[in-house]
Order: structure tokens, then C-alpha cells, then sequence
């Protein structure tokens, strides 16, 4: 009875962690990215699954870090500014 109990809170508990990392990550990343277009005066092109190779060595983002798989799952996948025209 009392792991009936305990299970679903221990989910919980995972899926909030999960969720927590993965906002964290995104508001880091957000704001390498927009740094990087303060100095650069425009955002990196698109890269799909790797990080942009022309912002690889000026964001503070490694591409172990870019490459590995998201808390949630899946990958980052930078879409650019122009979002496929």
C-alpha cells in the first residue's frame, strides 16, 4: 500500500526534475544564442541536429553539451531565423 503511494510522488518527482532541467538548459542556451547575436549582429544559420559551426567556438555551449540527449529526451535542433524559407 504505502508503494502505491510512493511510486507516483517518485514519478512526479522525476518528471518535475526532468522538466526543471530542461528550462534551465533552454534559458542558458536562449541567452548564448541571443548574446551571440548581440555581438555578431545577427543569429547563427540553421543547423538542424548540430550546433551552428560558425557560433560553435563563441557560445558558451560545448558540442558534447548540444549533442546529448535532452533530459526529456530527443535533441536541440537550432532552426535559425529564417525557420526554413
Amino acid at each position: 500500500m504505502l508503494a502505491s503511494i510512493a511510486v507516483p510522488s517518485y514519478q512526479n518527482f522525476v518528471t518535475r526534475a526532468r522538466l526543471t532541467e530542461t528550462a534551465l538548459q533552454l534559458g542558458y542556451w536562449g541567452r548564448e544564442f541571443s548574446r551571440w547575436a548581440a555581438v555578431e549582429g545577427r543569429y547563427p544559420n540553421d543547423s538542424h541536429i548540430i550546433l551552428p559551426p560558425e557560433a560553435a567556438g563563441s557560445l558558451n555551449i560545448s558540442n558534447a553539451e548540444w549533442l546529448a540527449t535532452m533530459a526529456l529526451g530527443g535533441n536541440w535542433n537550432w532552426e535559425g531565423p529564417d525557420n526554413y524559407p
